[in-house]
């Protein structure tokens, strides 16, 4: 006998995550990008560097938007989205959020409004 489950992404402190791989295949859209960069505060940038972002990008999005923390963090993640292309995935941005030490549910509050 299976059980169908859908698959649940482990998060680092043991729960577990509320949103479905076939959610977490899908590109963000500007939306779900802009609500994700309004929740993170200080650790957009540990994030966009896991992601794969430059340096030298980050440091253009931070002096573009040097007045407004969430802008920057924005247009870092349209950036990072825009280079991605498909494989741009929110399971990406899940796994270098939790790598930065910010918690499954901001995700899942970005995503799930």
């Amino acid at each position: 006998m299976s059980t169908d489950v859908p698959a649940v992404p482990p998060c680092p402190n043991g729960d577990d995550c509320r949103l479905p791989d076939s959610v977490l295949q899908n590109v963000p859209s500007d939306r779900e990008l802009s609500r994700l960069a309004s929740r993170l505060c200080t650790e957009w940038e540990m994030v966009l560097l896991d992601l794969g972002v430059s340096a030298e990008a980050l440091y253009r999005c931070r002096s573009d938007h040097s007045l407004n923390t969430q802008a920057a963090a924005l247009a870092g993640l349209v950036l990072w989205r825009r280079s991605e292309g498909r494989k741009a995935t929110l399971g990406k941005l899940l796994r270098s959020l939790e790598a930065a030490g910010v918690h499954p549910s901001v995700l899942e509050d970005a995503v799930m409004c």
